[in-house]
């Protein structure tokens, strides 16, 4: 009797941990655990809708999007960075001409308008490094 008294507990701590290891972040790392138990909860919202489960898998694919989503804009703003920087490049002038307009603006008050002023900054700085 003790041994199957020891086995069941040691069968329900094993889910208990298992059940605690399956948190949203977890969920965003597993994305076939994630999609099995979503295609679940999504084919009975009546009984597993506010389950942990449920709430941690959908949470877990909240970060995992925007987990991409900022990997994809990364990616997007180095790529818009090199052609800028190429542009400036064979156009002095026309950095020239953004340093001024940004050098005219103080930081606390540039609009979304000037928001590229830090890069043309970095960018002229790293071309005269690159010159000397």
């Amino acid at each position: 009797m003790k041994t199957i008294l020891a086995a069941t507990l040691l069968l329900l701590a094993s889910n208990a941990m298992a059940d605690t290891e399956r948190t949203a972040h977890w969920y965003a790392g597993h994305l076939a655990e994630m999609n099995s138990v979503l295609t679940k909860c999504h084919n009975d919202p009546g009984h597993l809708r506010g389950s942990p489960d449920c709430i941690n898998a959908e949470q877990g694919l909240f970060e995992w999007t925007a987990a991409v989503g900022m990997a994809h804009l990364k990616q997007q703003m180095a790529a818009d960075q090199a052609r800028r920087e190429a542009l400036w490049a064979s156009n002095p002038r026309e950095l020239a001409t953004q340093l001024e307009m940004c050098n005219g603006i103080p930081r606390d008050t540039r609009s979304q308008q000037f928001a590229h002023c830090p890069e043309a900054f970095a960018i002229a700085k790293s071309m005269l490094a690159r010159q000397k």
